[in-house]
C-alpha cells in the first residue's frame, strides 16, 4: 500500500509540476522551485527530524509517551518555523514575496503531519491513505485552477492549504493515553543532532536554487529547475526504499538490494527524458540539455550511496554522527562553491550542479575515512 501510496504521489507530483510550468513558464516555475524549497526546509525545522526517526522510536517500549513529547513540541516549532519563514521571505526574496507567503500555512500545520506516527505503528495504511489524498487533491486543485482562472498565485495557496488540512485532519490526537507529565525539554536536545543533520541535507541539495533565486536569475532557477525535477522525481524512488526499511532495521540485506534496484530504473528514467522532456516542457523558456541530464543522472547515483552511507547511522541510532557528518557535508559544499565562484568567476545553473556533485563526491569519500571517529561517541 505504501509503495502505491507513494507512486501515486510521485505522478501526482509531476502532474502538479508540469501544470505550474505551462502557467508561468520557466520564470513563474523559478518562483514554484523557490517556493517548494522554503516549504521543504522550514518544513523540516518544524518537524525536529521526527520524520526521519520517529518511526524508529515508537517501536520502543515508551513509543507512545515519545510520540506525545514529538507532537507537543512540533506544533510549538512549526509556529516559530512559519515566522522564521516570513522573515527570511521579506529579507532574501521580498520581489516574489506575494507567491512565497503562501507557504505559510503548511509549514504552521506540518507539526501535525502524523505519517511518522502511523509508520512506527506498523499501520502504513493510514500514512498511505493521507498521501494518496494529499497528492491527488492537490493535482486537482491546481487543476481547477489552471483551467478556470490560470492565476500562478491561486495555484500556490491552493497546493499549500490542501497539504495542511491533510495534516491536521489524519492527526491522532491525544486519546492513546499519552503521558504528559514527559513533556520535558530534553527531548528537543535528544533531537537536535537529527535535526540539524537533516536541514543540512536539505540546504545541501537546495542551495542551488536558494543561491539562483537569490542573485535573481528567475529563468536559470527554472532551466535548472526543469532538469533537477527528473532528478527527485526519479530518485524519490530511493527515498520511498529508506521510508519503508527505516523503521525495519533487521532487514539491511533486503533494503540494499531494493535500493540498488530502484536507483538503476531512477537513472534509467532520466536518461530517456530526451524524448519525454518536450512534451513536458514545452516553450516559455524551457530546453532539453544533454550535459545537465547527464549531472542528474549522476547525482542520483551519488545521493543512493549517500541515503544508504549516512541515513544507515539511524538505524544504529547514531544520531550524533548522523547531524555531524550532514553539517560537514554543507560545509564541503560551501567551500566548493566559494572556489568555483573564485576561480571561473560566474554562478549559473550549470556549474551548480557541478560544484553539488563535486562537493557530494569528496563528502563521501572523506566519510570513509573518518566514520569511525565520529560513531563511537553516540
Amino acid at each position: 500500500m505504501l509503495f502505491i501510496a507513494k507512486g501515486i504521489a510521485m505522478c501526482c507530483a509531476l502532474g502538479v509540476q508540469l501544470l505550474l510550468a505551462k502557467l508561468g513558464g520557466a520564470e513563474g516555475f523559478g518562483s514554484w522551485s523557490l517556493f517548494l524549497n522554503l516549504i521543504l526546509i522550514f518544513s523540516t525545522l518544524s518537524d525536529w527530524g521526527v520524520n526521519l526517526n520517529g518511526a524508529r522510536w515508537v517501536l520502543e517500549a515508551n513509543g507512545e509517551t515519545w510520540a506525545y513529547t514529538a507532537y507537543y513540541w512540533r506544533k510549538r516549532i512549526s509556529i516559530l518555523s512559519a515566522l522564521l519563514l516570513t522573515v527570511v521571505i521579506f529579507v532574501f526574496y521580498k520581489n516574489q514575496w506575494h507567491y512565497l507567503v503562501c507557504s505559510i500555512p503548511m509549514v504552521i500545520s506540518y507539526g501535525y503531519m502524523s505519517d511518522w506516527y502511523y509508520r512506527g505503528k506498523q499501520n502504513p495504511d493510514k500514512a498511505a491513505l493521507r498521501q494518496i489524498i494529499h497528492s491527488v487533491g492537490q493535482l486537482l486543485g491546481v487543476a481547477i485552477v489552471y483551467f478556470l482562472t490560470h492565476n500562478l498565485w491561486y495555484a500556490f495557496i491552493t497546493y499549500s492549504i490542501i497539504a495542511s488540512l491533510t495534516y491536521i485532519v489524519t492527526y491522532p490526537g491525544t486519546q492513546n493515553g499519552f503521558n504528559t507529565q514527559n513533556l520535558i525539554p530534553h527531548w528537543l536536545v535528544q533531537q537536535s543532532s537529527i535535526l540539524i543533520g537533516w536541514v543540512c541535507y536539505f540546504i545541501t541539495y537546495n542551495l542551488p536554487i536558494l543561491l539562483l533565486s537569490y542573485v535573481g536569475k528567475a529563468n536559470e532557477v527554472g532551466q535548472y529547475s526543469s532538469h533537477y525535477l527528473l532528478y527527485t522525481s526519479f530518485a524519490t524512488l530511493s527515498v520511498i526504499t529508506m521510508d519503508i526499511f527505516i523503521a525495519k532495521p533487521q532487514y539491511q540485506k533486503q533494503y540494499k538490494t531494493w535500493l540498488f534496484i530502484f536507483t538503476l530504473l531512477a537513472v534509467v528514467g532520466i536518461a530517456c527524458s530526451k524524448w519525454y522532456y518536450p512534451i513536458l516542457f514545452s516553450g516559455k523558456g524551457f530546453a532539453w540539455q544533454s550535459q545537465q541530464t547527464l549531472y542528474m543522472m549522476l547525482l542520483c547515483v551519488i545521493h543512493a550511496i549517500r541515503l544508504y552511507q549516512i541515513n544507515n547511522l539511524l538505524h544504529h541510532k547514531k544520531g550524533y554522527a548522523f547531524g555531524l557528518w550532514n553539517v560537514i557535508s554543507l560545509f564541503i559544499h560551501l567551500i566548493v562553491i566559494a572556489v568555483g565562484i573564485y576561480i571561473i568567476q560566474k554562478y549559473d545553473y550549470l556549474n551548480a550542479v557541478v560544484y553539488l556533485i563535486i562537493a557530494e563526491i569528496l563528502f563521501l569519500t572523506i566519510y570513509q575515512w573518518g566514520k569511525g571517529l565520529t560513531n563511537k561517541y553516540d
